[in-house]
């Protein structure tokens, strides 16, 4: 149902640019005030009644092969000559909520895109706005997954599929351009540390998401967030965080030995050490040292907790499905037996928590990494063993929280 139109005079402020301004600056009134004379929507603007996640997919893909924009949400269609008129919708615009939405437009679309979400509520308590900012991107063609794979573009305030011409313009570009899709650790990590102290070798995975979350300092809620998708990871539930400015590592420490932190499994008579690392954008490292047992469940534990932490954390801050990975294994004669130091180093692979399931996430980097080590295994024989490790650890379904 539609609210009243917007007074001619509802904000006495500076007058912020939305397409520029950083989006915690704007009000809804600054946003009225903005959008007060435009008197149609145009190539970089869009206004929305409501939130509808596959149509806000399809004009931010359609902008980000542009020249970007934004899409309004919360508005009627402006008409010459009018006052802009706002419309009331059910949807929530709190933090979480605009993260979860932006989970669902990177679930759609690929590659993933560079977007920010921001929700508004008029000073009367009574309106409410969300914007979606949408960057021209360097990282383009996209594609907009359940439009049949079509790469869409606005033109004027229309959308349409892109011409051969436009694709191969585009593609030249992005494969010219570097740095686009290349992600450097740091000199100085957390881990680094952790790795270097280890003698008797460790596994470990490293996560990648395909879009990078701002580079920011790490806030205080994204920090209590990270925390509590940690926290129900098997054998991290009583790990010790500790706050970096960019991340938190997390390290469970019950028993020290050799100066190191090692956890005895009383179950199976092993002794652990485990740390992660959770950065404020999204990256995710896991270590994990054997003392004892075996290779092959070592590589399946840290499969199954890092696809168990690495689909929260990417719905969590409103990335997209898709991660490059790394399967790290490091072992040295006096830890994991030296016939298994062939098999030492890492191994890259791809994962897509919206359409692949755990057992086939981790199957073909897991036995990688046993055929490199020497231990020739059917992949059949593994399969169960993935299932009944993701069960524990994660329940029942064998697909991430993404489906």
């Amino acid at each position: 149902m539609s609210a009243a139109p917007v007074s001619p005079k509802v904000y006495d402020g500076p007058l912020l640019d939305p397409f520029t301004a950083p989006l915690d600056q704007l009000t809804y009134e600054s946003l009225c005030e903005a959008f007060r004379d435009v008197g149609s929507e145009t190539q970089r603007l869009e206004f929305k009644r409501e939130i509808d996640p596959e149509e806000l997919a399809r004009q931010a893909v359609a902008m980000a092969n542009g020249s970007g924009g934004l899409v309004v949400v919360g508005f009627d269609d402006p008409m010459e000559g009018t006052p802009l008129k706002p419309f009331s919708f059910p949807d929530k615009i709190d933090e979480p909520a605009r993260r979860r939405l932006l989970s669902k437009i990177q679930s759609r679309v690929y590659p993933s895109l560079s977007l920010e979400a921001a929700g508004y509520t008029a000073s009367n308590g009574n309106e409410k706005a969300l914007v979606l900012r949408v960057a021209s991107s360097m990282s383009a063609p996209h594609e907009h997954l359940n439009d049949r794979g079509r790469f869409l573009i606005r033109r004027g305030t229309a959308i349409a599929g892109m011409s051969l011409r436009e694709l191969e313009t585009m593609i030249r570009r992005r494969d010219g351009s570097a740095d686009v899709s290349i992600i450097q650790r740091p000199n100085w990590h957390p881990m680094l540390s952790f790795d270097r102290s280890v003698s008797d070798g460790f596994v470990g995975a490293m996560l990648f998401p395909e879009t990078i979350a701002e580079d920011e300092p790490l806030s205080k809620s994204r920090q209590n967030e990270i925390e509590r998708i940690v926290g129900h990871v098997n054998k991290l539930t009583d790990a010790i965080p500790i706050p970096y400015p960019e991340g938190v590592l997390f390290e469970r420490q019950l028993r020290p030995v050799s100066d190191r932190a090692v956890v005895i499994d009383e179950s199976r008579g092993v002794r652990w050490s485990r740390r992660a690392y959770v950065g404020a954008d999204g990256r995710l490292e896991l270590r994990e040292t054997e003392v004892e047992g075996s290779y092959e469940e070592s590589l399946i534990s840290v499969l199954c907790n890092l696809y168990q932490m690495g689909s929260q954390i990417l719905l969590a801050l409103g990335l997209g499905p898709r991660a490059r990975c790394s399967l790290i294994c490091h072992r040295t004669v006096g830890g994991l037996g030296a016939e298994r130091l062939a098999g030492d180093g890492e191994f890259p692979f791809n994962v897509d928590f919206s359409s692949d399931t755990v057992v086939r996430m981790a199957r073909r980097p897991l036995m990688y990494a046993l055929r490199t080590a020497g231990k020739v295994t059917d992949p059949e024989d593994v399969e169960p063993k993935i299932t009944k490790h993701w069960q524990y650890v994660a329940g029942g379904d064998l697909r991430t929280n993404w489906h």
